[in-house]
């Protein structure tokens, strides 16, 4: 059975013929026995040997991310070819692809951030105009819920998507008047901008 040293030397070697990674300390990798190649732009190659067989795996890793990632690159490649082989296979087989992918997440992932401050920007505009709100920010799906608790059985939660430009309310036993405002509202923003078309 091959070592956590065998593997580290391993991946050292291929490294050196793989243009900007190095080996590090990062750990993210699939077994104890992982040697984690990074880039400095943020890409980084899980390296691991297989058990009971004579190969290695290969293995892009990406961040954290809300985006759907249908599949995971990864590749083997028989120990005995070398580290130079090793790096010749990453080159050709895993890194065009996981590349591509890598670089998208990293685009969604920031739109995604700045919709989230955007989020939080509208979150806190609401909770200004609602005594005792609070703001809750763990939802997996994106969402940021403004909850309110006002007098007796008044209450209810506001809910913003997105970049927050449009929030979904969810609320009870406001005031006849309250509703009234909002329903006005409401109708208001969904009137049809009166035309600018040049007559001439």
């Amino acid at each position: 059975m091959r070592t956590d040293q065998e593997t580290a030397r391993l991946a050292s070697a291929a490294a050196r013929h793989l243009p900007g990674f190095t080996v590090t300390t990062r750990d993210d990798g699939m077994s104890e026995a992982s040697i984690i190649l990074a880039h400095p732009d943020g890409r980084a190659l899980d390296i691991y040997p297989i058990t009971g067989t004579a190969r290695a795996a290969v293995r892009g890793i990406y961040p954290p991310t809300r985006m759907d990632i249908r599949s995971w690159p990864e590749i083997t490649v028989a120990i005995a070819r070398g580290p130079r082989a090793l790096a010749a296979e990453i080159t050709r087989r895993l890194l065009p692809g996981y590349t591509s992918t890598y670089h998208q997440l990293t685009r969604h992932n920031e739109a995604d951030h700045a919709d989230q401050q955007a989020r939080e920007a509208a979150a806190q505009l609401l909770a200004g105009q609602l005594p005792g709100a609070a703001i809750s920010r763990a939802d997996p799906d994106g969402i940021t819920t403004v909850r309110w608790a006002g007098t007796s059985s008044q209450g209810g939660a506001i809910r913003l998507s997105g970049d927050g430009r449009t929030a979904s309310l969810n609320l009870r036993d406001i005031p006849l008047a309250a509703a009234v405002r909002i329903a006005g509202t409401l109708a208001t923003s969904q009137a049809a901008p009166a035309s600018t078309a040049d007559d001439s």
